[in-house]
């Protein structure tokens, strides 16, 4: 079986699997090595359409933790040792630097959620 009709099988509108784990999908797949498997469940996870709706969510649910991460760090830490998030994004520029230690990914990351971070807080700007 070929890892286009694995992702086609991963991605069926088959109820069953909507509720399973992406392990307990791959237990109904033919045997194959678990590479293959692993290979055609990342592939279905890229071209899933509410996956990728998930993620987006989770993501901006991330940024609007960064956004009122003062309000939470002064609860946490009853008013000391709280952060605000000018703080927190000149520490993303820092880290992001062209001239940083910092891998690649990481950087594109940090990008991402300053860029994130601009636009909920500018919504009517962009």
């Amino acid at each position: 079986m070929s890892n286009k009709m694995l992702t086609q099988y991963l991605l069926k509108g088959d109820d069953s699997k909507k509720t399973q784990t992406g392990l307990g999908m791959m237990m109904g797949l033919p045997n194959l090595s678990s590479a293959q498997k692993l290979s055609a469940y990342l592939q279905s996870v890229s071209v899933s359409d509410t996956l990728i709706d998930d993620f987006e969510k989770e993501f901006e649910h991330i940024v609007q933790y960064v956004i009122n991460i003062k309000s939470k760090t002064e609860k946490a830490f009853n008013g000391t040792n709280t952060l605000d998030v000018k703080e927190l994004i000149h520490s993303l520029i820092t880290v992001s630097d062209i001239d940083s230690d910092i891998e690649q990914n990481l950087r594109i990351i940090c990008l991402k959620v300053m860029r994130k971070v601009i636009e909920m807080e500018n919504k009517n700007s962009t």
